[in-house]
């Protein structure tokens, strides 16, 4: 009796003892000194004994072999197998290969239906060469070393039973990988460098997070279930890293936790459970190599945390949780000051604080200084400058704010205190202590009252170094501990007709509300004084013409763009955007479509 196709030289055994009349692996062992469990391992000597006893080649017994090979592990036509992916006790057949053996031969029935090799591996379920499932019939007794005729014996007269449990359908992408690694013309995949049975449980493992999530359990997957884990997982991992991180990627977005329960485990549910068994397999270190890498560098994880078995010596991401707790800053001002910086998107604003991440090291220097902030009425008290100068301090910019109001959704101005002390400390370099004495010399808020002007316009002709009597005292804050000389400032009033506009005046030229105008004086577009005003004598916010110049010469307005490429601003801004010009200031900070001149004019000229 020839062996059949592919067929594992123990089913052959088994069917020989059917053919011989013997119906049982055992008897026909012990009638002819033969060890079934060498001849399931795959021995030489034993393989040898069989062909004798058949007359059949060796050879062509040993090829489909699966060999025992060391730490529970087995050969099979050059792969390498586990128990858990080649269940060779249990028993499944294809009902039109079935059908095919009961033609080919004239022997008795029960010894003609054979078992294919690569039907032992549990990751095939469909017959390559019929397009139709296979179909579980029974399971051999552990006790009896794979006597398979004695399970498929009784199907040969009743295959009818088979074929209605049967369905046709196509091998899946992950079984055709198998058959081919089996056939050797595999094509090269990053699969290819791990042992067989790793390549299909990475890819069963992927396809249940793929298709269940993190909560998917296989063992609440039927078979069919777990053929689509395998297909989806093998569609994923054949394309490698940058597919298999696409996934995380999607498992990180779809995570959702209360409160502050999240890390790797949850996000990744049974693939990072599995993962991170201590007992794994090495075969699957390039896919552990992967999630590592993609968790340490897209989790907020932290230096000496362990991941995957490995210590992280550099934090890459920080979450708003994590930084939260690292520098003692809230959430909300940290989401804030944070959106300010550019380093989180207004897109994160409705997400949990776990899931806004950003680069560790870029937020690092942004983290310390917010470590150390002064809001407006901190700063004010700090400096010494009176409430009713708060405005105009502010308007000056004489110490513009780290981050204003209402930038990245802050409620209240920002300021750094080492700012603030730098700026305390170039007051007080302007003053001399020998002149404190002089009873000429009064403070900033008497000398704006005596001259009628501002205390910051005072301390802006200080600091431009217009003014030479100028004292600091002691046992004063900075702003009032500065004593400097009416008589030196009133001569510096100028007349602010011709040379400066108000506010108002300057909307109307400029063709903007005047809230535009002072929010692109706060942003820093246009510089503005404060002097007193021509008639009404009171300190007056005023920009100058030659400012004016200067900020027409550098900026341009999308209506006033549109005009002069005859078309219309929406058209003129998508085109903008389309070529990677953005507007010079962020719309919500100014209320405008402001674009810088010297970016639009390659593309005015374009046109």
């Amino acid at each position: 009796m020839p062996p059949g196709e592919s067929e594992p030289p123990s089913d052959y055994l088994s069917r020989l003892s059917f053919r011989n009349a013997r119906d049982g692996i055992n008897r026909l062992c012990v009638d002819f000194g033969i060890d079934p469990f060498a001849v399931s391992r795959g021995d030489a000597t034993a393989l040898d004994e069989v062909a004798v006893l058949s007359g059949c080649d060796p050879d062509s017994l040993g090829v489909h072999a699966f060999k025992l090979l060391p730490k529970e592990k087995m050969a099979y036509r050059g792969q390498i197998l586990t128990k858990a992916s080649a269940p060779l006790a249990h028993v499944w057949i294809c009902s039109a290969c079935a059908e095919e053996d009961l033609g080919r031969w004239s022997f008795r029935e029960e010894a003609r239906l054979h078992r294919r090799g690569e039907w032992c591996l549990a990751s095939i379920r469909t017959c390559a060469k019929h397009h139709q499932s296979l179909v579980r019939i029974g399971e051999i007794n552990s006790a009896t070393p794979k006597d398979t005729s004695s399970v498929m014996a009784p199907f040969a007269t009743n295959l009818s039973a088979v074929r209605r449990r049967s369905v046709e359908r196509a091998p899946s992408a992950l079984e055709s990988y198998v058959l081919a690694r089996l056939d050797g013309t595999c094509r090269s995949t990053w699969l290819d460098a791990m042992p067989l049975y790793a390549a299909v449980q990475v890819c069963s493992m992927l396809g249940l997070v793929e298709l269940h999530g993190a909560s998917g359990r296989f063992s609440s997957l039927l078979d069919d279930g777990r053929r689509d884990c395998g297909a989806a997982g093998f569609a994923i991992a054949s394309k490698g890293e940058y597919e298999i991180r696409n996934l995380l990627d999607r498992m990180q977005v779809a995570f959702r936790c209360p409160g502050s329960e999240w890390g790797p485990m949850r996000i990744l549910g049974p693939l990072y459970k599995w993962l991170a068994n201590p007992r794994l397999d090495d075969a699957f270190a390039p896919l552990v190599g992967v999630v590592r890498r993609h968790c340490v560098e897209t989790l907020a994880i932290g230096a000496g945390e362990t991941i995957l078995g490995l210590t992280v010596s550099t934090r890459r991401v920080h979450s708003l949780n994590s930084a939260s707790k690292e520098y003692g800053i809230s959430k909300p001002t940290l989401r804030s000051i944070l959106r300010a910086e550019g380093l989180v998107t207004p897109a994160t604003d409705e997400l949990p604080p776990y899931k806004v991440t950003f680069d560790a090291s870029v937020a690092e220097p942004i983290l310390r200084d917010a470590c150390d902030t002064l809001n407006l009425e901190q700063t004010m008290e700090y400096l010494g400058v009176p409430t009713n100068s708060e405005r105009a301090f502010l308007a000056s910019a004489l110490l513009p704010p780290w981050n204003p109001a209402g930038k990245g959704r802050l409620k209240d101005h920002v300021f750094r205190r080492r700012d603030v002390v730098a700026f305390a400390a170039k007051l007080r370099s302007h003053g001399r202590s020998r002149l404190k004495e002089d009873p000429a010399l009064t403070d900033l808020p008497t000398t704006a009252r005596l001259t009628q002007s501002t205390s910051v316009f005072i301390a802006s002709l200080m600091l431009e170094g217009r003014l030479r009597r100028v004292a600091v005292r002691s046992g004063h804050p900075a702003w009032m501990s500065m004593l400097v000389d009416a008589s030196e400032i009133r001569p510096l009033l100028r007349d602010p007709k011709s040379d400066y506009m108000s506010l108002r005046e300057l909307s109307k030229l400029v063709g903007v509300d005047s809230r535009v105008v002072s929010a692109l004086i706060r942003v820093g577009a246009m510089r503005s004084q404060i002097v007193a005003h021509p008639t009404q004598k009171r300190p007056t916010l005023f920009v100058s013409r030659e400012e004016l110049a200067k900020f027409q010469a550098t900026y341009v307005k999308l209506g006033v763009l549109a005009n002069e490429l005859g078309s219309v601003g929406w058209k003129v801004r998508a085109k903008l955007s389309e070529t990677g010009i953005e507007p010079a200031f962020d719309y919500e900070d100014i209320g405008v479509f402001l674009y810088r001149r010297e970016d639009v004019a390659l593309f005015a000229g374009a046109r």
